[in-house]
């Protein structure tokens, strides 16, 4: 049947549909137009008949993909009727074609971050910021993955190693350890082969990063170590530097001494070297450990993360600086001082709903609803983590933990506050938008006020607060079944 379809075609047709068998998964036309050589219109033409055929399904307006017997003959016919040459070029030009865009988003992504790989970034392929490079990625991530597996298979070995590059801050932050983890070992071994070191150190230490999200922090820790001596041995101590930062992160837990050594070696070697933004980091990840309960000094803390608030302030990078004010929080939270916590999240959380990626939106909200429960605001404190709790149950299982923590801290129902304080203003209003969503749900008054600790008829009067449609009292009627 797929025979005859395809015999039917146009010349031009046949060979879009030969040529669009190499794609992963779903494309554009103007991914197809690339792929084929030609322009746009052609190919949209050409996509037009493979689709009145049958041969080919748009599963969103402009989205196409082959059904996968459809895609198996296709690339039987591409491998007997093209010349290798010209196999070959088309692989090429949708290899290239993924680098280029996935290196533009991962600059959008992280423009601060030091590169293995040298960027030269086309005006066609610029993302606008970042929100519009993370939707593109969540959307075409199967296809990249998919290509660098093709760019192993092809002996391609730049294309595999820099698209391992290029996809590790959205990997990162969206949460996919497994993915991360898989990439850059590819992405190792194809910079082993082209005899890149630098390059194969860096997906090395990217490596161990996921291992720590995955738990195998032995294997992180002895990666990244033979990571750390290689790139000492070469003399690329940012790559030192970055390796004794990973190192640190999977030491923290059990081995917080290591961890501190391995950061303060860090810090001076990105303090030789100048970067203010690193600089930061580093002081940022120090602040961090000493907030632990290991080897609390609430003092250095504040100093550490401090100096990272103020050097990253001095740099346009909102999000890192948003980052940095949010450990600064909880440090402050833990030493009791939620409300000067909260003056200081209120202005980086806008920051991050605008710029952040989710988990980070998700985790500055853990940390406000610390601070509203530290503060007594217990019914602001549910609202902030039942909103970090929805925006993690959406990202990869990455932020699995973090999401099972927050739904053991709400499993209690509706929070108690002590008898004697007065419910005003912002917490009042939050309590009654709880409340109300409950009785919506079909929770009575009276379980309502047994819940939260409070009478019936302070539950009713935060209802009509709220604004919610009182229902009649007593059950409903039961009506005769006339038989």
């Amino acid at each position: 049947m797929v025979a005859m379809s395809y015999s039917t075609l146009s010349t031009h047709a046949q060979r879009c549909f030969r040529a669009l068998s190499v794609h992963p998964g779903s494309f554009s036309a103007a991914t197809a137009a690339t792929i084929v050589g030609c322009s746009e219109p052609d190919v949209q033409q050409a996509i037009d008949e493979l689709l009145s055929d049958y041969l080919l399904e748009e599963l969103n307006p402009g989205e196409y993909l082959f059904y996968y017997l459809v895609r198996e003959h296709a690339q039987n016919l591409f491998m007997r009727h093209d010349s290798f040459i010209e196999r070959d070029l088309v692989v090429r030009r949708m290899l290239n074609w993924y680098v280029d865009r996935a290196v533009a988003a991962d600059l959008a992504l992280n423009p601060f971050q030091q590169r293995c790989a040298s960027v030269v970034v086309s005006t066609d392929h610029e993302f606008t910021d970042a929100r519009e490079a993370r939707a593109w990625f969540a959307r075409e991530l199967g296809n990249l993955l998919g290509c660098q597996q093709l760019a192993m298979q092809h002996d391609l070995h730049e294309n595999s190693h820099r698209l391992a590059e290029a996809m590790w801050n959205g990997l990162r932050r969206s949460c996919l350890p497994r993915e991360l983890v898989d990439s850059q070992r590819r992405g190792a071994r194809a910079a082993a082969e082209e005899g890149n070191v630098m390059a194969e150190l860096g997906c090395l230490i990217r490596m161990a990063f996921g291992h720590i999200d995955l738990n195998d922090r032995s294997a992180a820790e002895r990666i990244s170590t033979d990571a750390i001596a290689q790139a000492s041995a070469l003399g690329l101590d940012w790559l030192v530097a970055t390796g004794l930062a990973t190192r640190a992160r999977g030491r923290r837990s059990r081995d917080p001494q290591g961890a501190l050594e391995d950061l303060h070696y860090a810090l001076r070697l990105r303090t030789a070297a100048g970067d203010h933004h690193e600089i930061a980091n580093v002081h940022r990840r120090l602040g961090e450990l000493y907030g632990d309960r290991a080897i609390y000094n609430h003092d250095l803390s504040v100093e550490h993360l401090q100096t990272a608030v103020d050097l990253l302030a001095e740099t346009d990078d909102g999000v890192g600086h948003a980052r940095a004010v949010c450990c600064l929080a909880k440090v402050r939270i833990d030493a009791g001082e939620p409300t000067a916590a909260l003056l200081e999240l209120a202005p980086v959380l806008r920051t991050l709903f605008e710029h952040g990626a989710p988990a980070q939106i998700a985790r500055a909200l853990v940390v406000q609803g610390q601070a509203y429960a530290a503060s007594h605001q217990v019914y602001l404190a549910h609202e902030s983590w039942e909103e970090a709790l929805r925006i993690f149950s959406g990202v990869g299982p990455g932020a699995d933990a973090e999401a099972w923590r927050l739904r053991q801290e709400l499993a209690g129902g509706l929070p108690q506050l002590p008898w004697g304080i007065t419910i005003s203003g912002a917490e009042r209003s939050a309590m009654g938008r709880l409340l109300r969503e409950r009785y919506d749900q079909g929770v009575s008054i009276r379980n309502l006020a047994s819940e939260c600790d409070r009478s019936f008829g302070f539950v009713r009067t935060m209802l009509c607060e709220a604004g919610a449609e009182l229902k009649p009292r007593g059950r409903q009627p039961v009506h005769e079944v006339v038989r």
